[in-house]
């Protein structure tokens, strides 16, 4: 099993034992005095991510594909299948 780090484990803990393995739940969780609220998505809300221009646009480069993807996907599912 692979170690998991300090983040991944509140992550898992907020999954699996508070919010019943629904990720929904996780995200809209109420319960703002919980100690590990802020971090309950996996990410620690007091680091700053500084990033390169070519980071950044590498970033959106990777998102325009990614909707550019799942555009074609949903396009594809409205078109309608022809049987053979």
């Amino acid at each position: 099993m692979p170690k998991l780090t300090p983040l991944k484990a509140i992550r898992k803990m907020c999954y699996e034992e508070c919010q019943a393995s629904s990720r929904k739940g996780v995200r809209n969780c109420a319960r703002k005095t919980c100690p590990l609220w802020e971090f309950r998505m996996g990410t620690n809300p007091n680091r700053k991510k500084t990033l390169s221009e070519e980071q950044r646009q590498e970033l959106v480069d990777r998102a325009r594909v990614f909707h550019e993807r799942r555009k074609k996907e949903v396009e594809e599912e409205k078109t309608p299948k022809k049987n053979k």
